[in-house]
């Protein structure tokens, strides 16, 4: 009776909770985060360590090899978020599950830095293992084996309640849950951390997998009323503005693009990194735009499906991916490449890589044509991934062998994605002259703006050509999302430069998220477009001004910008003033909640 009191102290509280504690103390160690573990979040790691040390008791039959199997797991979990987080910027979210089959990516991803990567962990790895079998040790001393069945079915029975009960919310249980374990189902606290990673510090890896979780469990908004909605839109005036006649348009998304020049402060190269981005903004027929990223340091498909259909990202989950999730389902969803195909755009879209397998996606959201470019191709290639010059090349051949009609073309690039480091690339052409950070973080920010030198000359090649072609064109230039940049010791260079780190938190946030767009044309044309936007409305505002018939949805889309001009889960830009969100007016709090139930209709209800 004794061992079974001792084991039952054993595998249900005293190693669960120090598995917890160790694997958190080394999370947050290694990625440099000094946050304590929310307690109601640690109670939920608890429950769901019993439910599955229950479900394990039933299968083994010995609740030792039950702890040892469980020390695996927490392992391998730590290890995947790790590595997630060192590759992407982010943490492992359910939606990861989508990436299993595309291990080529995933092999493009690693690249060259994968054994010093391996090697920065291992020592923290090493504690884990440690621990772990100083556990499994303590279990085996107090181990009693399960043989009668009933006992392991009630194992089973009760590990299968505890953890369906968590994994199947419905409304009730959601808000419950939230409210529970976490900050609660309308937490006020987007500046209390402004990375998932960090969430994850604040609570838990387990934790913070369950609260992404639970945000992405849709449900029908309050006052829902699809006519009312139909009304609304509806009411919007039946014009366009028509201020710029039927241009063709491309779009380059280009990886990780920021003005450099902005860290002199911190570091001075030999020649301007972005000096065609400078010098071309302050010609004729070209505006800049500030932007607010969705996200930092990853999730580029998030940026796109923003800037395609005009919905913000701050509506879903944190780990939430629309091409992967949403574009699954066979619904047809609204998007501008469609209302473009209507007025007879031809649309096509180029990719110097493709990481969520998003043929489909990109044909369901309109595009004609799709093409992904050859990476195993040296020639192609700077670095590990496809040049940003090749890439501009197959736009303007693109655009040349389709003279005849007007066109609609995108291109996402991939030179400047992470990893940086000096053996990135076999030449540089420029040098650090001066800098007070040390030798790793130069090393990491000079392999960074050898790829944004690269990316800045693909907007003259753009410019010139433009400029030879009789046709009305104009070009959309902007970064997806500012950059992950790690030096060797793991450390987050942004964190060092003065840039992003003054006494002004709220100016610090914004300009984690804040990236530049560049307009520019071949033809005289006045834009009337704000000089901060999201991307969500980047594209809408720009389409309600060429000749073009569109739908009502995108006109009230449009309209919004006139109160709310940017916004994410953290920040944004209302009426002129940035804020963070948890400041926004009462009035453009419900204006967001209306275009929240516009995306419920238009892209969640059956």
């Amino acid at each position: 009776m004794k061992n079974k009191i001792l084991t039952l102290i054993n595998n249900f509280f005293i190693i669960p909770i120090l598995t917890i504690f160790i694997t958190h103390l080394v999370y947050v160690k290694y990625n440099n985060f000094n946050i304590a573990l929310y307690p109601p979040a640690l109670l939920l790691s608890l429950i769901i360590y019993i439910g599955i040390i229950l479900i394990l008791n039933s299968i083994t039959k010995k609740t030792s090899i039950s702890i040892l199997i469980l020390q695996i797991l927490n392992i391998v979990l730590f290890l995947s978020n790790q590595y997630k987080i060192i590759y992407e910027g982010v943490p492992v979210f359910i939606s990861d599950l989508y990436f299993f089959g595309n291990t080529h990516n995933i092999r493009k991803f690693v690249g060259n830095s994968f054994i010093s990567n391996t090697l920065s962990i291992l020592p923290y790895l090493l504690i884990l293992i440690i621990i772990s079998i100083i556990l499994f040790i303590l279990s085996k001393k107090v181990s009693i084996e399960i043989r009668n069945t009933k006992s392991r079915l009630i194992n089973l029975l009760l590990g299968l309640i505890i953890i369906s009960t968590l994994i199947l919310p419905v409304k009730i249980t959601k808000h419950t849950y939230l409210n529970l374990f976490f900050l609660g189902s309308n937490k006020k606290d987007y500046n209390s951390y402004t990375t998932y990673a960090n969430m994850y510090a604040y609570y838990g890896i387990i934790g913070g997998i369950y609260n992404e979780y639970l945000e992405s469990q849709f449900e029908r908004p309050k006052d829902y009323n699809k006519k009312k909605l139909d009304s609304m839109i509806s009411s919007i005036e039946n014009k366009n503005e028509n201020n710029i006649g039927k241009p063709n348009i491309i779009v380059v998304l280009s990886e990780s693009f920021f003005d450099v020049s902005l860290l002199e402060k911190d570091i001075k190269f030999d020649k301007p990194i972005t000096n065609n981005f400078n010098t071309i903004k302050n010609y004729d027929n070209s505006y800049t735009i500030d932007m607010i990223s969705p996200t930092y340091g990853g999730m580029t498909a998030n940026v796109v499906f923003e800037l395609l259909t005009g919905n913000n990202m701050s509506y879903f989950s944190s780990g939430y991916i629309p091409f992967m999730q949403l574009y699954k389902n066979d619904k047809e969803y609204p998007s501008l490449v469609k209302e473009l195909n209507k007025n007879n755009y031809n649309s096509s879209i180029i990719l110097a890589s493709d990481s969520y397998k998003s043929n489909n996606t990109y044909e369901k959201i309109g595009f004609k044509d799709f093409k992904l470019l050859d990476s195993n191709n040296a020639k192609n290639l700077k670095g590990p991934y496809v040049s940003d010059e090749y890439v501009i090349k197959e736009v303007i051949n693109y655009m040349n062998k389709n003279k005849d009609k007007k066109n609609f073309i995108m291109t996402e690039t991939m030179q400047s994605h992470m990893d940086y480091y000096k053996s990135k690339y076999e030449k540089y052409d420029i040098k650090i002259t001066s800098s007070n950070l040390p030798e790793n973080d130069q090393e990491a920010l000079l392999a960074y703006a050898q790829g944004i030198y690269d990316a800045d000359k693909t907007i003259k090649s753009l410019y010139d050509y433009i400029n030879m072609v009789d046709e009305d064109t104009i070009v959309i230039f902007f970064g997806d999302h500012l950059p992950y940049i790690r030096n060797k010791n793991n450390e987050n260079v942004l964190d060092k430069l003065e840039y992003f780190n003054t006494k002004d938190s709220l100016k610090n946030t914004y300009r984690k998220y804040n990236t530049q767009c560049l307009i520019f044309s071949n033809y005289d044309f006045k834009l009337n477009i704000n000089k901060e936007l999201g991307y969500d409305l980047l594209l809408v505002n720009i389409i309600n001004q060429i000749d073009i018939e569109i739908s009502n949805y995108y006109k009230w889309l449009n309209m919004t910008s006139n109160s709310i001009q940017a916004y994410n889960k953290f920040i944004g830009i209302d009426n002129y003033k940035l804020k963070y969100r948890n400041s926004f007016s009462n009035k453009s709090d419900n204006l967001i909640y209306n275009k929240e139930k516009l995306t419920y209709k238009y892209f969640i209800d059956n």
